[in-house]
């Protein structure tokens, strides 16, 4: 892993709106809301790279980070 941008805090609204969602979430659930969220909100599509580095990472966010354990682990509020 490498280190964040302050856009990598999408990433964090996504899951924890996944979870407000369906309080009987999955890890996998909220972490595939969070991903899904990130791209709709920072407007992945739409990104266009020049010489700069930040429109590559924010591109780049979403494959820095890494969830490790069980996506079936129940995520009950």
């Amino acid at each position: 892993n490498t280190g964040s941008q302050p856009c990598g805090l999408t990433l964090l609204d996504g899951f924890s709106t996944a979870l407000a969602k369906n309080p009987k979430s999955r890890l996998g659930d909220c972490w595939m809301g969070a991903i899904s969220f990130y791209y709709e909100r920072e407007r992945l599509e739409q990104i266009v790279p020049d010489a700069g580095w930040y429109p590559a990472s924010i591109f780049f966010q979403g494959m820095k980070f890494m969830v490790f354990g069980d996506p079936t682990l129940p995520m009950e509020l």
